[in-house]
C-alpha cells in the first residue's frame, strides 16, 4: 500500500499459506519469538507512516477499499480475538 495505488489483497487462509506447516509445527516458545518480532515489525513500520500514509487505501476482497488505518484496526481486533480464544482453551484446561 505504500507504493502501490490502491492494490488488491487476497484473503488470508492459513489452509493455503506453504509456509503455515512449519509455523504451526514450532514449539510454542519459538513461535511466540517469531510472532512478537514481526509484530515488532509491523509497529515500527506503522509508526514510520505519515498522516496521509495512513490514508492510503488498498481493497479487501471482503471489506472493500480500506485505509492502512482500517486494516490496522482490523488486525487489531482479529488478533485480540485469538487472543480470547487461546485464553477461552486453556481456562478449559484448568478446570
Amino acid at each position: 500500500m505504500a507504493a502501490e495505488d490502491e492494490p488488491q489483497f487476497a484473503r488470508y487462509r492459513a489452509e493455503d499459506d506453504p509456509e503455515w506447516p512449519a509455523m504451526a509445527a514450532l514449539p510454542t516458545a519459538v513461535a511466540v519469538v517469531r510472532l512478537r518480532a514481526l509484530r515488532a515489525n509491523i509497529v515500527q513500520w506503522i509508526s514510520g507512516l505519515s498522516a496521509a500514509q495512513t490514508m492510503r487505501v488498498g481493497i479487501h476482497p471482503l471489506f472493500g477499499a480500506q485505509s492502512v488505518a482500517e486494516m490496522v484496526e482490523f488486525f487489531l481486533v482479529h488478533e485480540g480475538h485469538h487472543l480470547y480464544m487461546a485464553m477461552t482453551r486453556l481456562g478449559d484446561k484448568r478446570a
